[in-house]
């Protein structure tokens, strides 16, 4: 009896959507796993508001979404000059997480994430969504923008792209291979 009081209910609209990605062959067996454990976390009701400053620099808004306790878990190689913001003013934007399907690479999931629709949010994007939404992105191993301006290409080593990660008090922006394969307990960072 315990177990089922601590399960997730599913809506109508849930279930809706569920039929779709299962009729797009988009669904497997991992993900239906990982659907039934916790619906919510698959489908949000969608679009939370962001909104932060670009005059102040991408370090500086990084630093902000990570705290004062946290500077320690920011990767320095993320920087303005690798990471270009969208703008120099005010930027506010809804975003929401979508989950990876497992075993898929950053890649494989920006061809399908665009093939459906999806604006791919930037590094800006990411840094204002873990400041204004940290018990989001806590839902999550880890939140990842991977649109071709939050990509950074080292010439020693592959592809690189940012990602957010909370743990209880603990708020990480690193960096994350973007051939790499991932699992649904990982998502997407996109721009509605």
């Amino acid at each position: 009896m315990q177990e089922e009081s601590s399960m997730s209910k599913m809506t109508l609209s849930q279930l809706d959507e569920l039929r779709d990605q299962m009729k797009a062959g988009r669904v497997t067996r991992e993900n239906m796993q990982a659907f039934l454990r916790n619906p919510n976390r698959f489908f949000s009701s969608g679009l939370l508001p962001t909104s932060y400053d670009q005059s102040i620099g991408l370090v500086a808004l990084i630093e902000r979404a990570a705290g004062p306790s946290n500077l320690k878990n920011i990767n320095r190689d993320i920087t303005q000059e690798r990471f270009k913001l969208a703008g120099s003013c005010v930027r506010t934007v809804n975003l929401r997480v979508e989950p990876y399907l497992n075993f898929e690479t950053s890649e494989q999931a920006a061809l399908r994430l665009v093939a459906a629709g999806r604006t791919l949010a930037n590094t800006g994007d990411l840094a204002g969504f873990l400041h204004d939404h940290p018990e989001e992105v806590e839902k999550w191993k880890w939140v990842l923008v991977i649109s071709e301006d939050s990509r950074w290409a080292r010439s020693d080593v592959p592809i690189y792209v940012p990602f957010a990660s909370v743990r209880g008090e603990a708020r990480f922006f690193l960096l994350h291979r973007f051939r790499y394969h991932l699992f649904s307990t990982g998502g997407v960072l996109v721009c509605d």
